[in-house]
């Protein structure tokens, strides 16, 4: 419990994750900036900004950025599974590395009984 009283704190992990999202996000734009390729469409801008955002918000502790972070976590577990059974991932334990086991332990730190007493938590409560 936090010094708010009877409303739970976000969780240290939440905030190393919005921190990862923060970090990883701001690659991609610096990645896309720097790309001469059709890579750099608005599909890859928007999960740019997505990332970089939700994880601001997560490492600021706002609740807003548990749902980006989720989007985020499932889309790119999604997009590691297709290229792992599409043979498109180019070599395979990289695709692992990179994607489905992040995406696995943000899933993880996202649906963890603190993480969703947190989320649930009314900001109204503590302050009447």
């Amino acid at each position: 419990m936090s010094a708010t009283g009877d409303r739970p704190g976000i969780p240290v992990y939440l905030r190393v994750l919005g921190g990862a999202m923060l970090l990883w996000g701001l690659l991609g734009v610096q990645l896309l900036r720097n790309s001469d390729t059709d890579t750099a469409t608005g599909w890859g801008w928007a999960l740019a900004i997505v990332f970089v955002v939700g994880g601001l918000l997560l490492l600021l502790g706002r609740r807003l950025g548990w749902p980006l972070a989720l989007l985020e976590a499932i889309g790119n577990l999604a997009i590691g599974i297709f290229e792992v059974v599409s043979r498109r991932a180019d070599p395979v334990i990289a695709t692992f590395i990179l994607q489905i086991i992040p995406s696995g332990l943000a899933l993880w730190a996202l649906f963890t009984p603190r993480s969703l007493a947190w989320l649930r938590a009314s900001p109204r409560r503590a302050e009447a």
